[in-house]
């Protein structure tokens, strides 16, 4: 809990760049749902930071109302979020669930990238437009491979998608948090 205590000391004390502290939250899979939910939290907690949530195979997590009040805040005194969902090929993880309960729907926030899609299996593709889980069923080949193909497997597709944006070869940052932040380092650097 220290190092908890000194970052939100650290957010109140040491805005950054144009006087609005930056925070960014990332996680995968399930790891990815937990970010999220508590990237919602912070933003109530600090609403004036600099907020980014950068996702990677999060199934859906939230109501129509909770995605919309987690996207939008026009006419609000809190900052905007910036959300960013990647997606690697038809990973089955990101289409669930699609309901909880007597029909209450569950969507994802935010724009989505979806990485390789031209490499899903044409027998597969049509998976994505399920509208319940339990239509998974008919899909069952397809969902199956999807979790070892696509799910556990983002960090080929992602480093060629960011070479593709001009990221050298061989520079994968993208995976890996800055050394100094485990130390303790007061300004840690991701």
């Amino acid at each position: 809990m220290p190092y908890v205590s000194s970052l939100v000391s650290g957010l109140k004390a040491d805005p950054r760049g144009n006087g609005t502290a930056v925070v960014t939250i990332t996680g995968h899979s399930l790891g990815a749902a937990i970010a999220t939910v508590f990237a919602s939290v912070v933003r109530v907690v600090f609403p004036d930071i600099n907020l980014h949530i950068v996702t990677f195979g999060t199934p859906r997590i939230g109501s129509p109302t909770w995605v919309s009040n987690i996207q939008d805040s026009s006419g609000t005194q809190v900052a905007a979020t910036e959300i960013m969902r990647i997606v690697n090929r038809d990973d089955v993880i990101t289409l669930v669930p699609t309901f909880v309960g007597a029909g209450d729907s569950v969507m994802h926030e935010g724009l989505q990238t979806t990485l390789a899609w031209d490499t899903v299996p044409s027998n597969c593709t049509g998976m994505v437009d399920i509208t319940s889980e339990l239509s998974l069923v008919g899909w069952i080949g397809c969902a199956v491979n999807s979790i070892s193909n696509s799910h556990l497997n983002y960090r080929p597709y992602m480093n060629a998608f960011l070479q593709a944006q001009g990221l050298p070869q061989g520079t994968e940052q993208w995976c890996r948090a800055d050394v100094s932040l485990l130390e303790g380092d007061k300004n840690p650097r991701i």
